[in-house]
């Protein structure tokens, strides 16, 4: 989410730039970097309703591509390391209702995977090591009501395993030390959970 934030200052910043002309209901803003080249270019149309931002780095390379249609609420976001792989690309729907989220490792493997359905309180998040194994997954039904989580050792090893159901805690949880390898397991349906949550927070 940090990558939101700056986008969020950012897109402020745009505001100090020259060329602009707010009397018209289309218009362009340019930042150019001190040797003339072209750093950011932002274009309205329809006051504002479509907008998008684009800017570069110094190697003409791109690093940002915004795109967003305010009237229905839709716009998408990437982001781009200085080599030109891609960073972070986000499509959002509806506004902040429904929308996908990814961020990459500068290898190509996947970082950052996020799923949400706002409407249904559905969504899926996903997070990964840079070897490309799966470091967390958590699953949520009805907001935060009924949800589960897995993690895991960058060897793929099961480093806790837990869920929520109303709210309680429920089935199996197990938790395992890196070193040693060995597996604690408590039933939540049967015994007082309180313990097995405070090894987490070791």
């Amino acid at each position: 989410m940090k990558k939101l934030l700056t986008f969020m200052v950012f897109g402020l910043s745009l505001f100090v730039f020259s060329g602009c002309g707010i009397s018209q209901k289309d218009w362009i803003q340019k930042e150019y970097y001190e040797n003339g080249q072209l750093k950011t270019e932002l274009n309205y149309k329809d006051w504002e309703l479509d907008w998008s931002v684009k800017s570069w780095y110094k190697n003409w390379q791109i690093e940002t591509d915004y795109n967003y249609n305010m009237g229905k609420q839709n716009w998408k976001q990437k982001q781009y390391y200085e080599n030109g792989q891609i960073e972070m690309e986000a499509n959002y729907k509806n506004g902040l209702l429904n929308w996908k989220w990814k961020e990459y490792y500068n290898n190509w493997i996947l970082s950052v995977d996020y799923n949400y359905n706002i409407n249904k309180l559905d969504w899926i998040q996903r997070e990964y090591y840079e070897n490309g194994q799966i470091e967390m997954e958590a699953n949520y039904k009805n907001g935060v009501l009924n949800w589960s989580m897995i993690s895991q050792y960058e060897n793929g090893q099961i480093k806790l395993k837990w869920a929520f159901e109303n709210w309680k805690h429920t089935g199996i949880r197990k938790i395992s030390d890196k070193n040693t390898k060995k597996i604690n397991e408590v039933n939540c349906d049967k015994e007082d959970c309180s313990k097995f949550i405070a090894q987490l927070y070791k």
